[in-house]
């Protein structure tokens, strides 16, 4: 016989540990980095012109700020 699954309850694994508080969320894990340096922290700059062109782009400012990681561009 086939083996029914709707409307019948589903036994979580995780639901014992979330319910007693034993739950491990993000804002819980500690926020250093591997070598105890603080984390990086990202930035998104979106032009304010729908499909305006692109003549150029500079990272000058990024270059002024203490100990870029990187400078992604697309």
């Amino acid at each position: 016989m086939a083996v029914q699954a709707i409307g019948q309850r589903v036994r979580r694994e995780e639901d014992f540990r979330l319910l007693t508080g034993r739950g491990r969320y993000v804002d819980d894990v500690p926020a250093i980095g591997p070598h105890g340096e603080p984390p990086a922290h990202g930035y998104v700059l979106r032009s304010p012109h729908a499909h305006a062109r692109i003549v150029s782009r500079t990272s000058s400012a990024m270059s002024a700020t203490p100990s870029p990681l990187s400078s992604l561009r697309r």
